[in-house]
């Protein structure tokens, strides 16, 4: 599991630094709002069964068929947490 929650984080901050110089991802900071996040993402896969090795980044199938990829895990994990 903890290499679940190791997993969730590199992609998250792959995703949040997309873009930016590296003077900027050095000055990354994640708050307790980003850590439930990945906590309930990794709730989420918890089960062995709902994680799915496809991403296709299209997020409405995983959601309605229970199986995630990690993208679309912290997608609805995020949902969840800020409420859109």
């Amino acid at each position: 599991m903890n290499t679940i929650i190791l997993s969730l984080i590199l992609l998250f901050s792959q995703q949040v630094t997309k873009g930016q110089s590296n003077s900027e991802n050095s000055n990354l900071v994640f708050d307790h709002t980003d850590l439930e996040i990945i906590e309930r993402a990794d709730s989420l896969l918890s089960d062995k069964n709902n994680w799915s090795k496809e991403d296709g980044r299209a997020c409405e199938d995983d959601i309605i068929n229970t199986k995630y990829s990690l993208y679309c895990v912290l997608y609805k994990a995020a949902i969840e947490i800020w409420g859109s």
